[in-house]
């Protein structure tokens, strides 16, 4: 069983070898295997940087290597060498999807996916031939989208975003990202607490994952 989400807790409890055991900011995100036979650890590592982030829905490919997507605030999160976006876009925070491998103990691709608002990729598909579907909401003006597509500029507060990576990370050629005018979110503002990261990124949390 793969679970994700996030903490503050300095003794989180990780495991040897993986990629991260130390709580490096205000929150960090993390990930988790549990064993289906008697619930024992697999592995659990965190996966932050001097922000705050968190995940949600990971997911296995076919050799076993986990996604995991989220959002954070670090300047310095642990970005690979082909990402996509190699730095962050500014902000309330930016999306974030990781590839670790079977065990935890390397991070094989990290990329942000963001621009100059709150950025959140809430979900992800990955097909057998590796490429990756990630969706999520974005409140920046200037998020990365490609010409030829149903929307290219906010329509709103918010605005859904759909995005498909190629196998090795970087955008295919005919890379889509739709902005969805359905996906718009109320008017009401968003509010943030930016004096209790904890506070804040629970909220984040529970509208990722049941809506505004």
């Amino acid at each position: 069983m793969l679970f994700t989400g996030v903490t503050s807790s300095a003794d989180f409890p990780t495991t040897v070898g993986v990629v991260q055991r130390q709580i490096s900011g205000q929150n960090d995100g993390f990930a988790a295997k549990a064993s289906a036979r008697d619930g024992s650890l697999v592995f659990s590592t965190l996966l932050g940087g001097s922000g705050t982030e968190f995940y949600l829905m990971p997911v296995p490919n076919a050799a076993g290597e986990i996604y995991v997507v989220g959002t954070s605030t670090s300047r310095e999160f642990p970005i690979t060498a082909d990402a996509f976006q190699p730095h962050y876009g500014g902000g309330a925070g930016d999306g974030v999807l990781v590839r670790l491998d079977a065990t935890a103990s390397r991070v094989l691709y990290a990329t942000y996916l963001g621009g100059g608002g709150d950025d959140l990729i809430r979900g992800i598909a990955v097909a057998e031939s590796g490429e990756v579907v990630v969706v999520g909401r974005t409140s920046s003006t200037d998020f990365p989208v490609t010409a030829g597509v149903a929307q290219v500029r906010l329509a709103g507060d918010y605005d859904g975003f759909v995005v498909k990576l190629a196998p090795a990370g970087a955008p295919l050629p005919d890379i889509r990202a739709i902005l969805e005018q359905a996906q718009l979110s109320t008017t009401a503002a968003y509010q943030r607490s930016l004096s209790d990261a904890q506070r804040d990124a629970a909220r984040r949390m529970d509208d990722a994952l049941f809506g505004d």
